[in-house]
C-alpha cells in the first residue's frame, strides 16, 4: 500500500495525445472502456480492457503476468 502511496507523490509522466477526450468524474465509479495501453507502441500490455466498479465497490484485478495488474493501478492513481 505505501508503494501505491508514493505514487500518488510522483510527477506526472503521462501526457495525453493530441485530441484525447477530457476525463469525466461520475459519483466515483472507475470505468475503463476499450482500453488499449503499451509502454513501447508495438507491445500492447492492455488490450481492449473493460471493466466498471461502482462507487463504494472493491474489485480484484489478478493477471499473468503481475504487470498487467501493476498498470491498471498506475492509470487509476493518476
Amino acid at each position: 500500500m505505501e508503494n501505491m502511496f508514493d505514487l500518488m507523490r510522483e510527477e506526472q509522466e503521462v501526457i495525453d495525445a493530441p485530441g484525447a477526450g477530457s476525463l469525466s468524474v461520475k459519483r466515483g465509479i472507475v470505468e475503463f472502456q476499450n482500453v488499449y495501453f503499451g509502454y513501447i507502441p508495438d507491445r500492447l500490455v492492455l488490450k481492449n480492457i473493460t471493466f466498471t466498479v461502482p462507487a463504494g465497490k472493491t474489485m480484484a484485478l489478478v493477471s499473468q503476468p503481475a504487470m498487467l495488474t501493476y498498470t491498471v493501478e498506475v492509470f487509476c492513481y493518476q
